[in-house]
C-alpha cells in the first residue's frame, strides 16, 4: 500500500501476473542451429573461392555482409531486404556474363538457408 494514496502499489493480483504482462516477446530468430551454421560456412567458403577473381571489392563486401547479416539479424524484414539486395547483385553478375548459373544458384541457396528461420528460404530464387 502506498502511504500517500492508500492504494496498492501494484494493480496486478500477483507478481506472476505482472511479469506475464510485461515480459519481452519471444525472439523472432531462434538460436543458431547446425543447418544455419553449415549454410553460413558454405556461403563464406564459396565467396572465398570466387571473390578474388570474380568480384569487385564492393561486390565482395555486399555478399560477405549479406551472409553475416542473415546469420545475425532478428528482424525478418531486414533479412528479406538483405537477401533481396544480394539476389539483385547476383542477378546482375549472371546477366552480365561474369558469373554462371552454376556459380549463382549454390550461393543463393546457402544465403537463403543461412537466414532460413526468418522465412526467406521460401522466396523465389532468381532465374
Amino acid at each position: 500500500m502506498s502511504r500517500q494514496t492508500g492504494r496498492p502499489l501494484l494493480q496486478f493480483e500477483s507478481l506472476k501476473d505482472f511479469f506475464l504482462k510485461h515480459r519481452s516477446p519471444a525472439p523472432i530468430n531462434p538460436p543458431m542451429n547446425a543447418d544455419r551454421h553449415a549454410a553460413y560456412v558454405q556461403a563464406k567458403s564459396q565467396l572465398d573461392d570466387l571473390s578474388q577473381s570474380k568480384l569487385l571489392p564492393e561486390e565482395r563486401a555486399v555478399l560477405y555482409d549479406a551472409a553475416d547479416d542473415l546469420l545475425l539479424t532478428n528482424d525478418p524484414s531486414v533479412a528479406r531486404a538483405v537477401f533481396e539486395h544480394a539476389e539483385e547483385l547476383l542477378s546482375k553478375l549472371l546477366s552480365s556474363g561474369r558469373w554462371t548459373q552454376t556459380m549463382v544458384e549454390p550461393l543463393l541457396e546457402a544465403l537463403a538457408l543461412t537466414g532460413d528461420t526468418l522465412g526467406i528460404a521460401e522466396l523465389p530464387l532468381a532465374a
